[in-house]
């Protein structure tokens, strides 16, 4: 499948010490809705904006909710084996060999962020897990592939106490598994707010990168 992408190199000279943050959008969006949350990073990153391959609505999507009605596992996991195998590709391609990696979601991205960090357990530094849920599969992956302490993402979950699309149970959910499966207690937030990001939610994910 392919993806259309963004890479944006800081002005500064860059080193295999420069962060990467990839960011994958919602279902309808494109790469440029998670922009400017790049800039909550402390230091100058490494930008990757990576775009759903599929036409959805005004907007693109990873995989569609008509695709999950037959497969859920099969097609988020493939969904995420491929924005991996991509992620790599460009990263190579680009020469870039990077110590920090950072992803940030939200909603469908990240659901796949969450599959991405768990999947591939020490490729992400941080993951930052806006408005998701925890698909069902996951739960039983963690159960046989993963042991206590296995994952070494640290993720920062963010999950609106009124969100109509996944209800704040979801976060909880998404708390309590990289709770399970982490290195690092994962940072969680629940906000008076629907399916979207506050600022309120951007100032604390600010504050939790600078620790």
């Amino acid at each position: 499948m392919k993806y259309k992408w963004e890479l944006i190199c800081p002005s500064s000279k860059t080193d295999e010490r420069t962060p990467v943050i990839v960011t994958l959008h919602g279902l309808g969006s494109n790469y440029l809705n998670l922009r400017k949350l790049a800039a909550l990073y402390p230091v100058p990153v490494i930008e990757l904006h990576i775009e759903g391959a599929l036409v959805y609505g005004n907007g693109f999507a990873y995989y569609t909710p008509q695709a999950l009605k037959k497969n859920e596992a099969e097609v988020i996991e493939k969904t995420a084996d491929a924005l991996y195998t991509e992620i790599i590709r460009i990263l190579k391609e680009n020469n870039l060999i990077c110590e920090s990696m950072n992803i940030i979601g939200f909603s469908q991205g990240a659901i796949l962020a969450a599959v991405l960090s768990a999947r591939y357990p020490k490729f992400f530094d941080n993951a930052v897990l806006l408005s998701a849920r925890l698909p069902d599969f996951l739960r039983e992956f963690g159960q046989k592939k993963l042991s206590k302490d296995k994952i070494k993402t640290a993720c920062f979950i963010a999950q609106g106490e009124f969100d109509p699309i996944f209800p704040v149970e979801e976060g909880r959910r998404l708390r309590q598994f990289f709770s399970l499966y982490s290195c690092v207690m994962p940072e969680y937030h629940e906000y008076p707010y629907g399916h979207k990001v506050s600022r309120q939610t951007l100032e604390d994910i600010y504050n939790w990168f600078l620790d």
